[in-house]
């Protein structure tokens, strides 16, 4: 009896390890058909993304090199217009300066003709009248010099202050064109000693920086020089 037990456990215990491993099997392989399965689909949507990617980028930069196609032809369009327009103004602008230069030379040797014609005329004039314009002139000017010394003997007080008033604004006049004269020659003095003064410490600066540069290159030889041997 206890044999028969024991060779029933055994056959049950046997069975169940049987059982036991073709279920781990039947899993194991479910795992791997499964896991295959999802690698693959992994793979293809991996393929997909990478066809769209490589999609979206190829219609990106040809939406972008369509894009500065249109922006350099309507550049070229508007810049060639431009050029155009430029042009067609530059000769519009040199055409109305001839122009205007041919009426000017016109009108001025249209003037110098008139004038050179005024001039003739008046030289004849004046050479026909010569005579009585001397007499003229020289019947004013002492009829004016007389009633000149007449009026300055009737009103003397006048002439005295109006020649005393003379005398002081030339007075006047020259003091003010001495101080004029002199504050002038003090700024020029004062402007030359600031320039002198702004040179000498601008040559100051530079050679204190010149002698900087210099001793820090002379250091670093030095150092340079101490190094290599």
């Amino acid at each position: 009896v206890l044999l028969q037990a024991t060779i029933r456990s055994n056959i049950a215990r046997k069975g169940h390890e049987k059982l036991k491993m073709g279920v781990s099997r039947a899993q194991a392989s479910w795992r791997a058909v499964y896991y295959r399965q999802r690698w693959a689909k992994q793979q293809e949507a991996i393929k997909v993304l990478q066809i769209r990617a490589r999609g979206y980028v190829a219609r990106k930069v040809y939406k972008e090199n369509l894009h500065a196609s249109k922006t350099i032809n309507n550049f070229y369009a508007k810049l060639k217009g431009r050029v155009r327009w430029r042009k067609l103004q530059m000769s519009v602008r040199a055409l109305h300066s001839l122009g205007r230069a041919y009426i000017v030379r016109m009108h001025v040797n249209r003037m110098l003709e008139a004038v050179q014609m005024l001039q003739l005329c008046a030289r004849r004039f004046l050479k026909r009248n010569n005579v009585h314009y001397t007499k003229v002139k020289v019947a004013l000017y002492i009829q004016g010099w007389f009633k000149g010394s007449r009026e300055r003997r009737l009103m003397k007080e006048a002439v005295d202050y109006l020649d005393k008033k003379r005398k002081e604004r030339f007075r006047a006049r020259a003091v003010k064109k001495a101080q004029n004269r002199w504050k002038s020659l003090m700024i020029r003095r004062r402007f030359k000693q600031l320039v002198q003064a702004s040179n000498t410490l601008q040559q100051f600066a530079r050679a204190r920086q010149q002698r900087r540069h210099f001793n820090s290159m002379k250091s670093v030889a030095t150092g340079l020089q101490s190094g290599f041997r």
